[in-house]
């Protein structure tokens, strides 16, 4: 078994880096986590983790935003050599977008309508897309647990969290996101491909 840190953004990347990990059986099992309150801590250290992978595995995660593209991202925040043993991934355009590429199961368990003809990493903004198809179609009670709430300064609802989590733990199927999603695709192969150095 390979033991590999991760390194990610929030909550929810934890929960996705997780359980793509679990794909594979057990070749891979989790080391030290390294949470970020949003992607700043992972720009500011990636030299730091880059360097460490020398001696073990490195998992990164992070959203792409607004940058052009994940190569552009990548050589921005990593301009020297990466090392083999730092696997550094980019959720295009946001972690969500990969939660919704499950056409099968996200529909279901959220309760949700929604087309994405071009694929997930082709809408815009990921959290905005999934704010939007909730919004429309989802029950109230989802919308209450996904939404912010109005009159506060809240970015997500109480319960996006939670109910998001569980939903990668128990329902999400990688296989079939990856299908429509290119950027977690690459991820997944990557991991598919990974030999320690």
């Amino acid at each position: 078994m390979i033991s590999i840190n991760l390194v990610y953004e929030d909550e929810l990347q934890k929960a996705v880096m997780l359980r793509i990990m679990g794909i594979f059986g057990d070749k891979y099992y989790p080391g030290t986590f390294f949470p970020g309150s949003g992607f700043g801590y992972i720009k500011k250290r990636i030299h730091n983790f880059n360097k460490a992978s020398q001696m073990m595995p490195y998992f990164v995660l992070t959203d792409l935003d607004t940058t052009p593209c994940a190569p552009v991202k990548i050589a921005e925040w990593l301009p020297e050599e990466k090392n083999p043993n730092l696997i550094f991934r980019i959720a295009v355009p946001e972690v969500e977008s990969w939660l919704y590429a499950d056409i099968v199961n996200f529909p279901k368990q959220l309760r949700c309508q929604y087309n994405i003809p071009n694929g997930a990493d082709a809408t815009e903004d990921g959290k905005k897309f999934l704010f939007s198809i909730i919004k429309r179609t989802a029950p109230k009670k989802i919308q209450e647990d996904i939404l912010p709430e109005k009159g506060t300064s809240a970015k997500i609802g109480r319960g996006y969290n939670p109910l998001l989590c569980d939903f990668v733990a128990r329902h999400w199927d990688p296989h079939i996101a990856r299908l429509h999603s290119n950027s977690l695709n690459r991820a997944i192969i990557a991991l598919e491909k990974y030999t320690p150095i």
